[in-house]
């Protein structure tokens, strides 16, 4: 069985030389580095149309968006161990944003994002559920 395994492993070696195996590794490290810098969108499409609107006017006017769909900007600011919400900061305004149908992942703490979201008054605070979210990529 020796010979055997011997014979194998010298006809591996042929038809794979270690430095095609050196080439092909190395090229699956070059991709898979590049790919790692492209955020995707999570949710829905931000719309174009959408009214741009300040954390600061959501939280002092519930009312006024009660039921409406506006777009938001800030910094993730800590996203719970679930992914299931997160603290979204527009300055020194900080509130709690809830997703819908996706959970954000933790590597997006501290990342700007544009937001599209639902705006329901509480009782006591607005909620605001998202429906989609994108990074905002720093301009140069």
């Amino acid at each position: 069985m020796q010979w055997l395994r011997r014979r194998v492993e010298r006809r591996h070696n042929e038809l794979f030389p270690r430095w095609v195996w050196c080439v092909v590794t190395s090229l699956g490290i070059v991709l898979v580095s590049c790919s790692g810098g492209t955020e995707a969108r999570l949710g829905a499409q931000v719309p174009a149309d959408a009214p741009v609107v300040s954390l600061v006017s959501v939280l002092r006017e519930p009312r006024t968006y009660h039921g409406k769909e506006i777009i938001l900007t800030g910094s993730v600011s800590g996203v719970c161990a679930a992914g299931c919400d997160f603290v979204l900061q527009d300055g020194t305004v900080t509130s709690a944003v809830y997703p819908s149908g996706f959970k954000v992942p933790k590597h997006l703490s501290g990342k700007r994002v544009r937001l599209y979201a639902r705006v329901e008054a509480g009782t006591e605070r607005p909620v605001i559920t998202v429906l989609g979210m994108e990074p905002m990529h720093a301009t140069r």
